[in-house]
């Protein structure tokens, strides 16, 4: 069973995915506690064709600690290869 929860938010449209999904999470297991980059690129050969590729990658703020982990100041597009 996959809990998906689809909410809009201004001009967002945000997903939540149970852990248990593939795809739909990170494995930390190896790192230790701090602050790091967190950043997805989607379509990183460009081997999709799109009208702008510019949208493709989000670099958030990641937080780690021994008990949980938050992810804040997303920003999206640009972001070096």
């Amino acid at each position: 069973m996959v809990f998906r929860n689809r909410t809009l938010k201004t001009s967002l449209v945000v997903d939540i995915y149970k852990y248990d999904l593939d795809c739909q999470w990170i494995d930390i297991t190896d790192i230790s506690p701090g602050a790091y980059r967190l950043q997805v690129r989607i379509n990183p050969e460009q081997k999709v064709p799109e009208a702008n590729f510019q949208n493709n990658v989000v670099s958030c703020h990641f937080f780690y600690t021994p008990i949980g982990g938050l992810v804040t100041n997303c920003t999206l597009g640009g972001g070096g290869y």
